[in-house]
């Protein structure tokens, strides 16, 4: 500081001996150059330090200028992050959307349980089921008594609904539960029937269905397959509970012919009926090859065994039962092909044919006769005193009609005449006798109530003494 203060001296001397002023042209022309030049003011000049002054103050130990220039770091900083924020969002291009074809909305498929209404026994639940929700609605509706259709699903158009259909069946009361299968790509429908122990009295069984659109009842065709055989017909593991398919046969006569079949082997895959001849070309049941896996069955019958039952053992053994009836007259020869889903040898197999055997679930008899104008019917009976040992269609064109409706004539100590009236097309009628032989039951069906009345008369034979007058008889119909 010394060495400064002495040449501030020594200049301040030196000066003193030159002039001082200035020259008055040069001052003149700098104060015209400064009134005509203006100059923008310096915002920050006070904050400029004199470079030739020693210093003043510092904050924290730092120089102002240092301070300023952090904070001003400290801004820029800010500012950068609060415009980066405020850049648009740039996402990753990626593929571009697709439009989905649009897709028309389908029909849930019909599942309802209904109760199934019954003239004896207990109302029962069944599950009906079809295949597209093209049906709608199922309602069972009241039966009259006993049974006025035959074997199989009989289904018909409602007269008061083109979009609906009766299907009909055939039940006894100690069913339990059922179900109806509905399949409208096939136009098909299944009943699953509960086997069950106790009163076999055929009934019917009626549910109406409603679909989406008119349907045809010519279009569709129905089967009822049993599930379960109770008491001794069951298979020996319970666990294998047996299917029954109905099948229809083909006939030489003027009345329909069908089969139930039932499966303990688990292995058909298929039945057809084989051809009808009226000269059967055997004397017993037979079974032969027409492949590996293919068996043709054929049996001798007459026109009056219409309805039968082919059971298919564990073991692949065959055995027919029908009922008993008169054998003999008006030969046919019935036959079935069945396809299995392994080879089977036709010779090996054990075949047997049954007529009028108890537990096969078939009537124990079979009758065809002609009414008092002619036209034919086909009556099973069912006799579970298995008293009856013969029976017969008699001449109805000479014998008046009963004032009731029925009567019961003694034709003899163990012989007696049923004589009634019903609708030409009421068939086929059926006729029940319980276990004491004393409760006979007469189902004759119903239809055209405009129908003429005809007389139907038969004659039976029991093996030991038998009066009218123990008898209670009863003749129901649907509807009545």
């Amino acid at each position: 500081m010394t060495n400064l203060i002495d040449l501030d001296r020594a200049l301040a001397d030196f000066l003193e001996d030159g002039p001082n002023t200035a020259p008055e042209a040069p001052v003149v022309a700098a104060l015209a150059h400064a009134r005509t030049s203006p100059r923008r003011p310096d915002l920050i000049g006070w904050l400029r330090p004199d470079v030739m002054a020693p210093p003043s103050w510092r904050v924290f130990g730092l120089r102002p200028s240092l301070v300023l220039a952090g904070i001003a770091l400290v801004v820029a900083s800010l500012g950068v992050a609060v415009i980066g924020s405020r850049q648009p969002t740039v996402v990753p291009p990626g593929p571009s959307p697709t439009t989905l074809p649009s897709i028309a909305p389908t029909n849930a498929p019909f599942a309802r349980q209904i109760t199934m209404l019954v003239t004896a026994g207990q109302p029962y639940p069944i599950d009906v089921t079809d295949t597209t929700g093209d049906l709608v609605n199922a309602v069972s509706t009241q039966p009259g008594e006993g049974r006025s259709v035959g074997d199989g699903v009989h289904i018909t158009s409602d007269p008061a609904d083109r979009s609906a259909l009766i299907v009909m069946w055939g039940g006894v009361p100690c069913e339990s539960s059922g179900a109806l299968r509905v399949d409208e790509r096939t136009s098909t429908m299944t009943v699953e029937s509960q086997a069950c122990a106790g009163d076999t009295f055929p009934l019917d069984r009626i549910v109406r269905l409603t679909f989406r659109s008119e349907v045809s009842a010519a279009a569709w065709s129905g089967t009822v397959r049993v599930v379960g055989q109770p008491g001794a017909s069951s298979p020996a593991d319970s666990s294998l509970v047996p299917d029954t398919t109905h099948l229809e046969l083909a006939s030489t006569a003027d009345s329909t012919v069908s089969i139930d079949i039932v499966d303990q082997s688990g292995h058909l895959a298929g039945a057809v009926s084989g051809p009808a001849t009226a000269s059967p070309s055997v004397e017993f049941v037979s079974a032969s090859n027409v492949d590996p896996t293919t068996v043709r069955l054929v049996w001798p019958g007459s026109i009056c065994d219409t309805v039968h039952r082919l059971t298919i053992a564990a073991d692949f053994g065959l055995t027919v039962d029908r009922p008993n009836c008169q054998l003999g007259l008006d030969a046919r020869e019935r036959s079935v092909i069945l396809t299995f889903d392994r080879a089977v040898d036709a010779n090996a197999l054990d075949t047997a044919l049954f007529s009028g055997r108890p537990g096969s679930g078939m009537p124990t008899w079979s009758l065809t006769g002609r009414d008092s104008v002619g036209g034919r019917y086909d009556l099973g009976i069912d006799d579970a005193s298995a008293s009856v040992i013969n029976v017969a269609a008699l001449d109805s064109s000479a014998v008046a009609g009963p004032s009731d409706r029925f009567r019961l004539d003694q034709a003899g100590q163990a012989v007696i005449e049923l004589v009634w009236i019903g609708p030409g097309c009421a068939t086929p009628p059926r006729l029940s006798i319980d276990a004491t032989g004393s409760r006979w039951r007469l189902a004759a069906g119903t239809c055209d109530p405009a129908a003429p009345d005809v007389v139907r008369r038969i004659s039976l034979k029991f093996d030991g003494s038998r009066s009218i007058d123990t008898i209670d008889f009863q003749q129901v119909a649907a509807g009545a």
